[in-house]
């Protein structure tokens, strides 16, 4: 169940799974909460009806009509997408219409919720000896628990930094997260890293005049030129995504870390920097780069996060070998598998519903990886 079958990062993340899981064993239905009358032009919409076996809209109904709809469904393990983001319907869940309830991968944390009887995460968003954190019981997927859609095209691109009115020589430093994730210690950590590297600038989304104009006014206060804020202008997907490969380093936000973006960047083979906080949704990129093979790319404080960012600008061939490093592995890592990802979703299900035959309750589980 979710708001966001549609173009949002859930969407675009999950937009494969659904086809995907063995339908011998599984029969997936798909409540769809977000009340768009026309999704003509939503390829993604569209194919995540297709992968399902029965794919409701169900914006109209109230929560007693949904949660009695869902019940008359039989279906025996709901999965709530959303959590409590936007257009999300916990109160459906509240009233219990399947003896299993999960969340997954819209929420980056805790519901705090009695109706919520598992959370499936990975050992990075929730360490070993963090399930007191949790109030659903923690199931760990090995690698990342984040699936991606890996039939996004990754291919070089011809398009110059000229083009999106960057500099050509410089060292671009790249944040393509949502302007809300961007707070006082980490831009001031970002202006460090632009002072010390002079020939650099940070490319930023620009959402309105009114969040760039503060931006720049917050560089000039500590010391950098408004100037070195480049703002890229809102695209569509399909030709946002070929734009990671102009940068030359993405910079994680701090205590909500890029999860859809920290992924775009990547598969376009652009090496993604962050730091490990101790929220969950402080780890995300730090769970990506796990499942990539690219540990080097995490640090433990925005000390670390700092000078790794400054040295990395000042020596291009060890950029190089990041970006060729991740370019072999996003074809190799367990990260961009998605029918991987898909089989150890199916492993938790059969585990968690073998637990609730068997009479006994929710428990932390960790899912053994399966060999594929």
């Amino acid at each position: 169940m979710s708001p966001d079958f549609r173009y949002h990062p859930v969407g675009l993340l999950t937009a494969k799974i659904y086809g995907l899981h063995d339908k011998s064993q599984f029969e997936i239905y798909g409540y769809s909460l977000f009340d768009n009358k026309d999704h003509k032009n939503d390829a993604i919409h569209d194919e995540i009806a297709a992968g399902c076996d029965t794919f409701r809209e169900v914006a109209a109904l109230n929560d007693a009509e949904l949660a009695k709809l869902i019940y008359q469904d039989e279906i025996d393990i709901l999965v709530d997408l959303a959590g409590y983001t936007t257009f999300a319907r916990a109160e459906v869940f509240a009233l219990r219409p399947a003896p299993l309830q999960i969340a997954y991968l819209g929420y980056p944390g805790t519901l705090g919720a009695d109706f919520i009887d598992y959370a499936i995460v990975d050992s990075v968003v929730c360490k070993p000896g963090d399930e007191v954190d949790w109030h659903e019981k923690p199931v760990r997927l090995p690698n990342a628990y984040c699936p991606y859609n890996t039939s996004i095209d990754h291919s070089p691109i011809t398009a110059k930094r000229m083009d999106h009115g960057l500099p050509q020589d410089a060292i671009v430093f790249c944040s393509f997260n949502n302007s809300y994730k961007i707070e006082p210690e980490i831009f001031s950590v970002w202006m460090n890293i632009l002072k010390a590297v002079p020939n650099s600038v940070l490319w930023l989304v620009e959402k309105d005049a009114e969040i760039s104009d503060n931006l720049q006014r917050e560089a000039t206060a500590r010391g950098v030129a408004k100037e070195r804020l480049i703002f890229a202008k809102m695209l569509p997907h399909a030709e946002h995504w070929p734009r990671y490969q102009l940068a030359d380093l993405f910079l994680d936000t701090c205590w909500h870390n890029a999860h859809t973006t920290a992924a775009d960047a990547l598969w376009q083979g652009l090496p993604v920097l962050t730091c490990a906080g101790e929220v969950p949704s402080s780890r995300l990129a730090s769970s990506l780069l796990h499942a990539l093979g690219m540990q080097e790319l995490v640090t433990a404080s925005l000390g670390q996060y700092q000078k790794l960012a400054i040295d990395l600008a000042n020596n291009r061939k060890a950029l190089k070998a990041l970006r060729d490093k991740i370019k072999v592995a996003r074809n190799t890592a367990p990260l961009f598998n998605i029918t991987l990802t898909v089989h150890h979703l199916e492993s938790a299900y059969r585990l968690i519903w073998q637990r609730y035959q068997d009479g006994l309750p929710p428990e932390p589980i960790d899912i053994e990886e399966v060999k594929h």
